[in-house]
């Protein structure tokens, strides 16, 4: 599976320095790779793609996970504060393993 999160928005957001993380969840350690893959899954990231209105206001950040799995392809779009907590844990797995 491959993931790739791009980063817009917040209150110090500069575009050219923001790069996108990608991740091969086979080029990772097993458990990192394993879990990636649980919470896309558990999460039904790939059959249903979440797509959070914008909140209310200005400088929220956004994050647009781009997810490949074999005949796939899923795009998640999400807002701060992102309160599910499986959601989150992927967002901190992504930004560790970038």
């Amino acid at each position: 599976m491959r993931i790739r999160l791009q980063q817009e928005g917040g209150l110090a957001y500069f575009p050219g320095l923001s790069r996108p993380v990608e991740v091969d969840t086979r080029e990772l350690p097993p458990e990192v790779g394993e879990r990636l893959e649980e919470i896309v899954h558990g999460c039904g990231l790939l059959e249903n793609p979440v797509r959070q209105p914008p909140p209310r206001g200005a400088d929220y950040q956004k994050y647009t996970l781009l997810i490949e799995s074999d005949d796939q392809q899923s795009v998640v779009e999400l807002y701060d504060p992102v309160t599910d907590e499986n959601l989150q844990a992927l967002l901190e797995l992504l930004r560790n393993a970038g």
